[in-house]
């Protein structure tokens, strides 16, 4: 009996201790005007001020703000500009940290088929315009006969 008091009171002080961590909450809200911006939201979802930033783009060290505070429930913008492909973003705010995947689509080019499909539907409206112009004259505007 009294082991399950203790079990009891020790979930009942360790429940509200997971509860306060420290949390950062990491969102996607869209793009650059560029193809290679992501825009993030980084916020401070938990209960205690964050001190220090730190981000890594792909297990690399991508932006270091050790001067940064961060109050609860407050929040700041980041535009980021990647290389197109896969990417994992983690941010670190004190000892919280969150991760997101982002996919960054590489620049469509215009080829040499593309090029010459538009060359062609070019030339095919310049020779439907003349076949009417010539079918102007010759159906509708008929010949004056005195």
């Amino acid at each position: 009996m009294s082991n399950k008091l203790i079990t009891a009171l020790l979930l009942v002080l360790v429940i509200p201790s997971v509860y306060s961590l420290q949390q950062i909450s990491l969102q996607q809200i869209g793009s650059g005007e560029l193809s290679e911006e992501v825009t993030l939201v980084i916020h401070n979802t938990g209960d205690e001020t964050l001190n220090g930033f730190l981000m890594y783009v792909d297990d690399e060290l991508y932006k270091e703000n050790k001067d940064l505070v961060l109050a609860p429930n407050v929040g700041f913008q980041l535009n980021l500009e990647l290389e197109p492909g896969d990417h994992k973003i983690v941010c670190q705010l004190g000892d919280a940290q969150s991760s997101i995947d982002v996919y960054i689509a590489p620049k469509i080019k215009a080829t040499e088929k593309t090029i010459e499909n538009k060359r062609n539907t070019f030339f095919i409206v310049l020779l439907s315009a003349l076949i009417l112009l010539i079918a102007y004259f010759l159906i509708i505007r008929k010949p004056k006969i005195f």
